[in-house]
């Protein structure tokens, strides 16, 4: 998977810096865009799908904090890291409540700076491997539950028998003797369970 990062910052050096800690990992996957400005920074928001921005927060036309609530309102679940030369409790306090994922002093020492915002894209993988994950499994529940109705429904044998071996049973098991009981409607039954109590029959 490769992430969209967006560094910002009014002073060019700052952000080579940023950029630099960066691609010193050639087994992570990043494509990095810089800005030096918030309306610039808005533009690359508006043509890449950033996943993570790391943004000063003292900028002369728009402040980080600006540009991380309108980065926000086009993609909600863009992660946000501050970065100030200012170690001000207000600053920190504004950032909590825009939820960004973490604050760094720019005068840490550039191993403390490369830890923190590879601690936040480890959080974010594991994010996005859950998310792929419960998608898998919907959708493995949504084609089980096709192939069971498939399976119950009177239809031809063969459609039924390609249903029997989709769903894993063992061929020596067909023809399948069903017993069905008549449940209440507020009571789901879940194509997951009925596979496994079939296949104990089995």
């Amino acid at each position: 998977m490769i992430f969209q990062i967006l560094i910002v910052d009014d002073e060019p050096h700052v952000v080579d810096a940023i950029r630099g800690i960066l691609e010193q990992e050639p087994e992570v996957d990043l494509e990095i865009h810089t800005a030096f400005r918030g309306q610039q920074a808005l533009k690359l928001c508006q043509q890449y799908p950033i996943s993570l921005l790391i943004t000063d927060i003292r900028m002369p036309d728009m402040s980080g904090l600006e540009l991380a609530r309108q980065v926000r309102q086009m993609t909600p679940d863009c992660n946000v890291i501050l970065l100030t030369a200012y170690s001000d409790f207000t600053y920190a306090y504004e950032g909590i409540q825009l939820h960004a994922s973490d604050y760094i002093l720019k005068t840490e020492d550039k191993q403390i700076i490369r830890s923190r915002i590879f601690k936040i894209l480890g959080t974010m993988e594991q994010e996005l491997r859950r998310r792929s994950w419960l998608e898998s499994a919907r959708e493995s529940n949504r084609i089980s539950d096709r192939l069971c109705k498939q399976l119950l429904m009177p239809q031809r044998s063969s459609q039924q028998e390609e249903a029997f071996t989709l769903l894993g049973f063992r061929e020596t098991g067909f023809p399948l003797l069903l017993i069905t009981a008549k449940t209440p409607s507020h009571i789901p039954i879940q194509a997951d369970i009925l596979q496994k109590s079939l296949m104990r029959c089995l």
